[in-house]
């Protein structure tokens, strides 16, 4: 049987995944509080981007449209995402002018007065607990420099879980110098902080009770293990002593807190914050986006007049820098503001479809389905 080779053409379709593409339906699967973190995180990794703030509803709906043109003359002249060859070639002069025509000076916003209302106070943390006693403690340098390292290594539970010869070998420092300044550290506020191990955490809370604590150290030191089953009989019959003082006794010691760091970790409550929001005007119903607390993005000023210098700049490295980070905050800011349309307009659907859900409640939802 002869074989050969021979050409034939085959038409098809392909959906190409541009970087533009994929970052939109990454923001579009985001719930709002996702889309807040990733926002502050790519405000904190690009330095072309920066928050805008509004100083009245006025101003806030006027730089709302603003950067929405922003966006839209800047994707006539920043690069074709259907095209990757095209990518290098940014026109950079049309660009800074669009962003000095739309984007609002910050100037005017110097002499804005600061409200303190919108200021939330940031939670003292162990470590900054620690080194704020270690300031009242007396030490000299040498020595504070041992109990800066220790608290180093004191973890959110209050605990010293690693070893002291790798703290030393780690840190360059004998391990009886750390040995030395740990009963300081352990004296510290609060009780128990600063412990190795269980025993030690609750030793060093006995310490701190006014009555005689004698007993109630040879418990810990003896007795643990048969505190845990809370085998009294067994306790009270190695101490001599009555069941009932045995059993105050372990009142005591379970009262105290295990890991005593615990108290300083924060508890942060997330509330759910909806996208969108639905009233009932009159006999319609008006679909609301959501955005409060959402930051609006622009292009630094200072990167603009650094963009207009780059005829001057022959230093390729930081051209294709600022490209790269320039390419990254339009498509960022296009992105946001297309998940917010599209956002808008499925919930403008959702509410046309499904009135008599929102009238008569959950037993009128209707199948959403293509064409109807």
């Amino acid at each position: 049987m002869a074989q050969g080779l021979k050409m034939s053409m085959k038409l098809s379709q392909q959906l190409r995944m541009t970087p533009q593409l994929q970052q939109a339906i990454k923001l579009l699967q985001l719930s709002r509080v996702e889309l807040e973190d990733a926002i502050r995180k790519e405000l904190n990794e690009n330095p072309i981007l920066e928050e805008l703030h509004e100083t009245s509803e006025d101003d806030a709906a006027k730089n709302n449209a603003q950067t929405s043109s922003d966006v839209t003359s800047a994707d006539s002249t920043t690069v074709d995402a259907s095209d990757p060859t095209k990518q290098d070639e940014f026109e950079w002069e049309n660009y800074i002018e669009n962003q000095n025509r739309t984007a609002p000076s910050s100037a005017g916003n110097s002499d804005e007065i600061m409200n303190y209302e919108n200021i939330i106070s940031q939670a003292t943390t162990l470590q900054d607990h620690l080194l704020w006693q270690v300031g009242l403690s007396g030490f000299n340098d040498e020595e504070e420099v041992i109990a800066r390292i220790l608290i180093s290594y004191i973890d959110d539970d209050g605990w010293i879980k690693t070893k002291f010869e790798d703290i030393a070998e780690e840190e360059g420092v004998d391990v009886q110098d750390l040995e030395d300044i740990l009963p300081f550290v352990q004296e510290f506020d609060p009780p128990g902080v600063g412990a190795r191990d269980l025993k030690e955490c609750l030793l060093i809370q006995a310490k701190h009770f006014e009555e005689d604590t004698h007993d109630l150290v040879a418990l810990i030191n003896n007795h643990l293990k048969d505190l845990e089953k809370k085998n009294y009989p067994a306790i009270a019959k190695a101490m001599e002593m009555d069941v009932e003082v045995v059993v105050e006794m372990c009142k005591i010691i379970l009262s105290m807190d295990p890991k005593p760091g615990r108290i300083f970790m924060t508890q942060d409550t997330h509330y759910v914050t909806p996208d969108v929001y639905v009233y009932k005007v009159g006999e319609e119903y008006v679909v609301s986006l959501n955005e409060d607390g959402l930051p609006r993005l622009r292009v630094s000023n200072l990167y603009k007049n650094l963009l207009k210098s780059q005829k001057e700049t022959k230093d390729k490295g930081t051209q294709d820098y600022i490209q790269d980070k320039l390419r990254s905050a339009v498509w960022l800011i296009k992105s946001i503001h297309q998940r917010q349309r599209t956002i808008y307009k499925v919930t403008e659907s959702i509410v046309k479809h499904q009135t008599e859900f929102f009238e008569k409640g959950p037993s009128h939802i209707k199948p959403m389905i293509y064409g109807t």
